[in-house]
């Protein structure tokens, strides 16, 4: 499922690559390799959306399609992330504690900004697809990697998964207005990148009172960022 030391850091050195390039380009153009032409098949998959539009009253049945239809992926964020299997974080069971996630008011709302940041994601697209055509160009013998999006209320901001595949936590990339950024100077994950940064904190939870405390009642896993 996790890839190899010596992938990781091709994959590293490869993005390595692609930021010199672009910091290169202005002054050494007529250097870099033009891609316009080169054939790149990816996909990019909106994860968040389909475990947020689950229907909260066939949670099982609804769990199993999502993993199926995410077999890596969805091991990944349920079982690893989420640690939906594990009676610590989640008591009452697998359907129960996702169910939690996905109606907390804070998540929802964090859900739904993200939709309305990145509603069909189309000049990320572009930008993933130019960089996968770079890909391609230096390494013609690999697989080109997909592209799946979710929300961790900031567990993790990008990692690498089965056969190169990205997957890119939307909520680190909500622009240098935000609640949690602000609780968290010290973290250098944030980037001001989104067109719009969100305005109003009204409706987030204090930070060292994550969606699982409240909802279970329990402080395991990282409670407090501020830590």
């Amino acid at each position: 499922m996790y890839l190899s030391l010596l992938q990781r850091v091709r994959f590293g050195l490869f993005v390595l690559l692609v930021l010199l390039l672009v910091a290169c380009q202005k002054e050494r153009e007529e250097e870099v390799p033009d891609v316009s032409q080169v054939q790149v098949d990816w996909e990019l998959r909106r994860f968040e959306q389909d475990l947020f539009q689950l229907d909260t009253l066939r949670m099982e049945a609804g769990i199993e399609e999502l993993r199926t239809a995410y077999p890596e992926f969805g091991a990944v964020f349920l079982d690893r992330i989420l640690r939906v299997n594990d009676p610590r974080m989640a008591p009452q069971g697998e359907e129960a504690f996702v169910k939690g996630f996905i109606t907390f008011p804070a998540l929802r709302n964090l859900y739904d900004t993200i939709q309305q940041l990145y509603p069909e994601m189309s000049r990320e697209r572009e930008q993933f697809h130019e960089a996968f055509q770079r890909f391609k160009y230096y390494f013609p013998g690999e697989p080109t990697p997909s592209v799946t999006t979710f929300l961790s209320e900031y567990a993790l901001q990008v990692f690498i998964y089965g056969e190169n595949d990205l997957a890119v936590g939307l909520d680190f990339f909500l622009g240098r207005i935000i609640p949690i950024s602000a609780t968290t100077p010290r973290t250098p994950t944030f980037r001001p990148i989104s067109p719009a940064p969100l305005t109003g904190s009204t409706w987030w939870p204090k930070p060292c009172s994550p969606w699982w405390t409240t909802w279970w009642g329990t402080r395991s896993r990282s409670a407090c960022w501020t830590t």
